[in-house]
C-alpha cells in the first residue's frame, strides 16, 4: 500500500484475500492441464476445450470468480494486446493504485503471465513433435510451435495465431462456464487481410481454419451452450461490416453438422446481396438455421434509450437472444411470467389448485435433465377481486394487470437487490475482467465500473397465452354468456375433465398470431403496460433497465401453469417469447408478423424474439424454398421485427425420430436461440416443436 493511503476496510480486506485466491486457482488450472501434441493429427489449433478447473477446485477450494458467462469477453482487447500485453499493462497500472484495484490488477497480471507460460508449453510440445515428424506433419507442427511461441510473448500476427489465441482464451475462461464468441468476423478479418497481403495464406486454408475452430467450439458444450456468434451488421461509423470472414463463417455453419457455435446474422438495408443469399442458405440447411437481427430497428431503439451510437452499432447477442454490446458490457436479467399472473387473477391471488398429492415436475430442455419439482402453490399474488362476481371483461383485465405488474415490480425489487449485493460481495474472474479496457486502466471490477456498460433486463414470456385466455373469457363468458365465471373456474380446476363442450368453445375463440385485432390488441396492451412499468421503476443500478419479450423456461412453465381459459390443459404448450402458442397460428406466417407488430416491440430493447415455424415439405423445390424464406425475412425486417427465427422442420421426420431415435441420430432442429440434435431433447419439448410446425 502506498504511503498515506487509507487503511483497507474489513470488506475490502475480505475482497483482497479472495482476489489473491483467484490467482492461485487460475495458476493451478493452467499448471494442471495436460499438454500433449500428437504427430499424426491434422489440427492446426491445439489445446483442450476444457482445462483442469476441477483439479484447480480441489487444490484451491471455494475460489470462484464471478463471470457473466452470457456475455462475450473483450476479444478486441485480447487480440490487440495478447496475453503478454494484458499482463504487462495490468502490472504497470497496478503500480499507480492502492487497495483492491491494485490487488485486482496484480492478480490479472499473474493470470495472464500464467497464460503466457501455457502458450509457450504448447509451443515446446509442438516443437518436440515436429522433431519426430516428417513431411507435411513436420511443417504443420512447426507452424503450431511458432504460433504458440508468438502468443507466449506478444499479440497475434496472423489468422492462425488469432484463432489459436481465441481458442486458448475460450478454454481459459470456460472452466465451468461458456463464452459467446460475439462478433468474431470483425476480430479475425484484419489478420486474414494482412496474411493475404503478405502472401502467407490462401482462402482455402483460411476456410479450413474457420471450419476447425467451429468444430472445436462445438466440443465445449453442444446445443444450449450459449456459444452465440454474430456476423455482419455495421461498424462504429455505420458502414457495412460484412467481410470475407463473415462469408466463411456462414459457409462453415451451413456445411458442418454441428450445434455450436449458434449463428446470428445482423442485417441492415445495405447488407450485400451475396451475404443475404448465404444467410438464406444457412436458414435452409439441415443444421437448424440461425437468428436474424434487424439493425434498422435495434440500433435506433438503443440510441433512444440513451445508449451511445457507437456502442449501439456494436451490439451482439449474449448466450441466448438477449442483446448487449460485444466486449463492452456485462449482462444480468430476471423474468416475470404473464400467464401465471393471469392464473392468479382468475383465482384472486392464488394458483389453480392441484389434486392432493400431485407434485408437477418438468425438465428444462434435455432428456437427461433431472425433472425439477415446480413448487406449485408456493407463491401468492395480491387479492385483485373475486372472478365469480365480475360482470365485465374490463374488471378481469384490470385484475390481471394488478397481478402481472405486481409480479413485475416484486421481481425487479429482488433482482436489483441481488445485483447490488453481488457488487458489494463478489469479485469478477480475473481472466475475464482483464479483457475489458476500463478494468485494465483503473483496476475497477467490471461489475463496479470496470466495463463501459452494464446491460440489465427483465424478460416476460407467455404473453400470447395470457392474451388468448383473456380473449376466450371476453368472448365466451362476457359476450356469449356461454358459461358463468364460476363454471369456468370449475372447468379449470378439473383440468377440463368433464367440460369438453365448453373447452371446445373456448378453443374456438380468437388466437394471437392470426392477425385478429380482437386478441392482438389485448396482447399489445399487455406489452405497453409492461414497458411502462419497467421504464418507470426506480432503481440504483446506474444503467437502464430494459424490457424484453423472451422466455427460455417455457417447457417448465407449461407444467407449472394450470389449465387456462384458452382450452389448454396443464402441461400443454404455452407461448414462447412473443410468438403464438404452438399449433394456434392458422393464418400463415404473414399473419403472425402482423399480430406481433401491433405491439410496441421496438421498445423491447432487451430483445423481442419471434418464432415462425415452417414445414420443409410445404416449401417446394430448393429454389422455391429460397424465395419463400427470403421473402418472409424481408417482410419481417420491413415490418419491424427485431430478432427473427424461422425454423424449418421436417414434421414426419421428427415424428419418426420419436419412434425410432436410433435412425435419426443426426437430426438437428432449431429450438429457440439454439439448435441441437432432436434426440437429445426432452419428449415434451419435442412435442412442442412438432406442434409448432404442424400448422405452418
Amino acid at each position: 500500500m502506498s504511503p498515506g493511503a487509507p487503511a483497507a476496510s474489513k470488506a475490502e480486506t475480505k475482497k483482497i484475500t479472495h482476489t489473491l485466491r483467484l490467482a492461485e486457482w487460475f495458476e493451478a488450472m493452467v499448471a494442471e492441464t495436460p499438454i500433449s501434441v500428437a504427430t499424426d493429427e491434422s489440427d492446426h489449433i491445439v489445446g483442450p476445450s476444457h482445462m483442469a478447473f476441477e483439479r484447480a477446485e480441489e487444490l484451491v477450494p471455494e475460489a470462484w470468480g464471478a463471470d457473466g458467462f452470457h456475455c462475450p469477453f473483450g476479444t478486441k482487447q485480447l487480440m490487440e494486446l495478447g496475453f503478454a500485453g494484458i499482463a504487462s499493462t495490468a502490472a504497470a497500472n497496478a503500480e499507480k493504485l492502492d487497495g483492491q484495484p491494485k490487488c485486482f490488477l496484480q492478480v490479472i497480471a499473474r493470470c495472464y503471465e500464467a497464460a503466457c507460460r501455457y502458450a509457450q508449453s504448447w509451443s515446446d510440445a509442438a516443437a518436440d513433435a515436429a522433431d519426430a515428424a516428417v513431411g507435411d506433419d513436420r511443417v504443420r507442427l512447426t507452424r503450431i510451435a511458432d504460433a504458440c511461441s508468438s502468443l507466449g510473448a506478444g499479440p497475434p500476427d496472423s489468422l492462425l495465431e488469432a484463432a489459436q489465441l481465441l481458442w486458448f482464451g475460450l478454454a481459459m475462461r470456460n472452466g465451468s462456464v461458456t463464452s459467446p464468441p460475439g462478433r468474431l468476423d470483425q476480430y479475425l478479418q484484419p489478420f486474414y487481410v494482412a496474411d493475404l497481403a503478405r502472401g502467407e495464406i490462401t482462402p482455402e486454408f483460411a476456410q479450413q481454419l474457420i471450419d476447425e475452430l467451429f468444430t472445436k467450439i462445438d466440443t465445449i458444450f453442444t446445443g444450449d451452450g450459449l456459444m452465440n456468434l454474430v456476423v455482419g451488421g455495421v461498424d462504429a461509423d455505420g458502414n457495412d461490416a460484412t467481410n470475407e470472414m463473415s462469408m466463411m463463417m456462414l459457409d462453415a455453419a451451413t456445411r458442418l453438422v454441428i450445434a455450436c457455435p449458434q449463428m446470428n446474422i445482423r442485417i441492415h438495408d445495405r447488407s450485400p446481396e451475396a451475404f443475404r443469399r448465404k444467410a438464406t442458405e444457412l436458414q435452409l440447411a439441415p443444421t437448424g438455421g440461425c437468428s436474424i437481427l434487424n439493425d434498422e430497428v435495434i440500433i435506433p431503439a438503443m440510441v433512444a434509450e440513451g445508449i451511445p451510437l457507437d456502442l449501439a452499432r456494436n451490439y451482439c447477442c449474449d448466450g441466448c437472444n438477449e442483446l448487449l454490446f460485444d466486449g463492452e458490457s456485462l449482462i444480468d436479467f430476471t423474468a416475470a411470467e404473464a400467464a401465471k399472473s393471469f392464473e392468479r387473477a382468475l383465482f384472486n391471488g392464488r394458483e389453480c389448485p392441484l389434486p392432493e398429492g400431485v407434485v408437477p415436475r418438468a425438465r428444462y430442455h434435455y432428456a437427461v435433465d433431472e425433472p425439477s419439482e415446480l413448487g406449485i402453490g408456493d407463491h401468492r399474488g395480491p387479492e385483485t377481486g373475486d372472478f365469480t362476481t365480475m360482470t365485465s371483461f374490463d374488471e378481469l383485465f384490470e385484475a390481471f394487470q394488478g397481478q402481472y405488474l405486481h409480479s413485475v415490480t416484486k421481481t425487479l425489487d429482488s433482482f436489483c437487490s441481488s445485483v447490488l449485493n453481488n457488487r458489494a460481495e463478489m469479485v469478477s474472474a480475473p481472466f475475464f475482467a482483464g479483457t475489458f479496457p476500463e478494468c485494465l486502466a483503473t483496476g475497477e471490477d467490471p461489475m463496479t465500473g470496470g466495463a463501459r456498460w452494464q446491460t440489465f433486463m427483465i424478460f416476460s414470456g407467455s404473453i400470447p397465452t395470457a392474451a388468448d385466455g383473456l380473449a376466450a373469457v371476453k368472448k365466451v363468458v362476457f359476450e356469449d354468456h356461454a358459461c358463468t365465471p364460476g363454471e369456468l373456474l370449475a372447468a379449470l380446476e378439473a383440468d377440463w375433465e368433464g367440460y369438453e363442450p365448453l373447452r371446445k368453445r373456448c378453443m374456438a375463440a380468437p388466437r394471437f398470431g392470426n392477425d385478429d385485432p380482437y386478441v392482438d390488441d389485448i396482447a399489445a396492451e399487455i406489452v405497453r403496460r409492461f414497458d411502462t412499468t419497467v421504464r418507470e421503476y426506480k432503481h440504483e443500478l446506474g444503467f437502464p433497465l430494459h424490457p424484453a419479450l423472451f422466455c427460455h423456461t417455457f417447457n417448465m412453465i407449461s407444467m407449472a401453469l394450470g389449465a387456462t381459459p384458452d382450452g389448454r390443459r396443464r402441461g400443454d404448450a404455452v407461448a414462447e417469447h412473443f410468438s403464438p402458442v404452438p399449433g394456434r397460428a392458422l393464418s400463415g406466417p404473414t399473419a403472425v408478423i402482423n399480430s406481433m407488430t401491433k405491439a410496441p416491440i421496438d421498445r423491447m430493447v432487451g430483445t423481442a424474439v419471434t418464432h415462425i415455424s415452417l414445414s420443409r415439405a410445404a416449401l417446394g423445390t430448393p429454389a422455391q424454398a429460397s424465395v419463400v424464406v427470403r421473402t418472409l425475412v424481408d417482410t419481417a425486417l420491413k415490418m419491424g421485427l427485431t430478432v427473427i427465427n424461422l425454423p424449418i422442420y421436417d414434421v414426419q421426420q421428427m415424428i419418426d425420430a420419436q419412434k425410432n431415435p436410433e435412425q435419426h441420430a443426426d437430426l438437428m432442429v432449431r429450438v429457440w436461440g439454439f439448435s441441437d440434435r432432436f434426440n437429445m431433447l426432452d419428449s415434451r419439448l419435442q412435442d412442442h416443436l412438432i406442434a409448432r410446425a404442424l400448422t405452418s
